[in-house]
């Protein structure tokens, strides 16, 4: 029996790049043999009716995919084929990217009129491009060109360069060979490239599993790798989630930072590599991070960023998801134990109570410069504030509470090297607060819910194993072992 055929659409912009790729992904689809016919739709986009709209002027993220988004969402289309890093981030809600195609050549090349390089164009040649990283990089290059927004086509552009109007133009490499135009390359250029250049993304309506089936086999993301972004907890490495330890012992390499047990990585037997930070100090800027774990994704490896505490909280965990996820990587967060939470167990503080602490803030001191001692840090309304990052910042703290009209006697606590060997905590006021001297790190709890402190009595124990000592120990057993097991190689 004949199997009746499924007719699908797929729609995109109407320029003749668009339409070459929408053909590549169709070419690799190779749907012909699974009785589906597709049509294809072609639109004018906001941005290509806009053309006086400069791209380095910060214009709406959508500009080229706003029509063709509106046709998914109202079933006018089954799919749409976009260059990957046209699309907005985030993306609609109710769109999901479906596939990805490999990367195509990523680099950026220079067409001039008569085949000039950078170097042997005229003393102040005007560049033509439209993007403001591209103009930000060429300078880097040649440093007395004069860079012009252009808009247009791909053919559009170059007219005007044949023509005089610029002397040279930047291009993407891909839409220059899917075009046909590969002899008006006078030289790539060394300079970096939009990550996700070179790639297609094929969008559908969340929810359509026919389409990520449909397309599957073409999907690129096949071969990138999984990256988790996991807390470590704070102090004693066994606060650690079992969910943190399995990726740890599947990773294929870790990048972990310094303020977290250092137990945690004789778990893996992937790569360790320190990105960690602290005050004045850095071995990683996060950029340099973001493109080391990106990368590493790339190559297909089972990644692990292992962060101190919770790394949604003050842990940057959010820069770096928005970084991966933007450039299409799957990312997975794995919660970890915030210090504000750690201390306040510890130390019988509930910073939620009821009747009592209703409500509570977490804050950043930061936000304060060394040169000003006024309120500039935030206080929220609620019962109970903790302040993460604030040791240095004690005069402004005190300031910034009593003119929130805070009491002066309310409590604070200063907790510091949570849940490890050195812990220390210091009860004080708002009014005497700019006098403690803790080490860091440290947080500051503010609010009369510290009332509820209690000292727990602490026993160091430098045995082996802890097995059956905290069943017959009074209070908490601080494990600092002073011998350690190694196999010998013989």
């Amino acid at each position: 029996m004949k199997k009746e055929i499924r007719n699908l659409k797929v729609v995109s912009r109407e320029s003749k790049l668009a339409q070459l790729q929408v053909d590549e992904v169709l070419d690799q689809l190779d749907y012909t043999d699974k009785n589906i016919e597709i049509e294809k739709i072609f639109l004018e986009s906001y941005g290509d009716k806009n053309l006086k709209l400069s791209l380095m002027d910060n214009p709406p993220a959508d500009i080229f995919t706003r029509e063709i988004d509106i046709a998914i969402l109202k079933g006018e289309a089954d799919f749409s084929v976009h260059s990957a890093k046209d699309l907005p981030y985030p993306l609609h809600p109710d769109l999901e990217i479906v596939a990805i195609t490999k990367r195509a050549d990523a680099t950026d090349s220079l067409v001039t009129k008569d085949g000039k390089t950078l170097a042997e164009l005229r003393d102040n040649p005007i560049i033509a491009t439209s993007s403001e990283t591209r103009a930000a990089e060429i300078r880097k290059l040649r440093k007395d060109v004069i860079v012009k927004s252009v808009r247009g086509t791909i053919e559009q552009r170059i007219s005007q360069i044949d023509c005089g109007k610029y002397d040279a133009l930047i291009v993407a490499t891909c839409a220059l060979n899917r075009l046909g135009l590969d002899d008006r390359i006078a030289e790539k250029l060394s300079i970096e490239t939009h990550d996700l250049q070179g790639t297609l993304a094929i969008v559908a309506k969340r929810g359509r599993a026919d389409m990520v089936a449909l397309f599957k086999s073409i999907d690129a993301r096949n071969d990138i790798g999984k990256i988790y972004l996991a807390g470590a907890g704070v102090g004693d490495y066994e606060n650690v989630s079992l969910k943190v330890l399995k990726a740890l012992k599947n990773a294929d390499i870790v990048y972990y930072d310094r303020l977290m047990a250092q137990e945690l990585l004789e778990f893996t037997t992937g790569e360790l590599v320190a990105v960690g930070k602290h005050k004045g100090d850095q071995i990683k800027t996060q950029e340099e991070t973001n493109r080391l774990i990106y990368n590493s994704a790339l190559e297909g490896k089972r990644v692990v960023r292992l962060k101190g505490g919770d790394p949604m909280v003050f842990g940057r965990a959010g820069e770096e998801a928005n970084y991966l996820l933007s450039r299409l990587v799957d990312v997975e967060i794995l919660p970890g134990i915030t210090s504000a939470s750690a201390a306040a167990a510890i130390y019988n503080i509930p910073i939620t109570m009821r009747n009592e602490s209703r409500s509570i803030s977490f804050v950043t001191a930061q936000t304060a410069t060394p040169e000003i001692c006024s309120g500039d840090i935030e206080v929220p309304n609620t019962n109970t504030i903790v302040y993460y990052m604030g040791v240095t910042k004690t005069s402004q703290l005190k300031a910034s509470l009593l003119n929130a009209h805070r009491d002066k006697h309310t409590r604070v606590a200063f907790v510091s090297n949570i849940g490890r060997v050195n812990e220390r905590i210091i009860i004080s006021d708002i009014e005497s607060m700019d006098s403690v001297r803790i080490p860091m790190p440290a947080v500051i709890i503010v609010g009369d819910i510290v009332k509820h402190y209690r000292p727990q009595e602490r026993v160091l124990y430098t045995g082996i194993s802890t097995d059956n000592v905290s069943n017959f120990t009074k209070g908490k057993v601080i494990h600092y072992p002073v011998i350690k097991t190694e196999i010998l190689e013989i």
